[in-house]
């Protein structure tokens, strides 16, 4: 499976989140999975986040190379309230 180069699994009702093992496809010079309902965050590969934002459009995805930021925003709160306890430690 090392060796496909081209992958294009849109419009499929495919759920879930995109497996870090496509990173491991080293020759994939196509990859679309748009038009699914995948979720999370694109692997951090440069093979996989190397597609342009159309191989990944209309999912709940995030994450390079999509501008959507993966942070949520609870966890977002919780880095400013800790950023201001270690400013007021100093």
């Amino acid at each position: 499976m090392e060796l496909i180069e081209s992958l294009d699994l849109s419009m499929n009702q495919l759920n879930g989140e995109i497996l870090p093992s496509f990173s491991d496809l080293n020759f994939l010079n196509h990859f679309n999975v748009s038009d699914n309902n995948l979720t999370g965050q694109i692997p951090t590969s440069i093979q996989l986040q190397s597609f342009e934002n159309l191989s990944y459009v209309d999912n709940h995805l995030c994450g390079p190379p999509l501008t959507k930021n993966c942070t949520t925003k609870g966890f977002s709160m919780i880095l400013r309230i800790m950023e201001v306890a270690i400013k007021e430690v100093k």
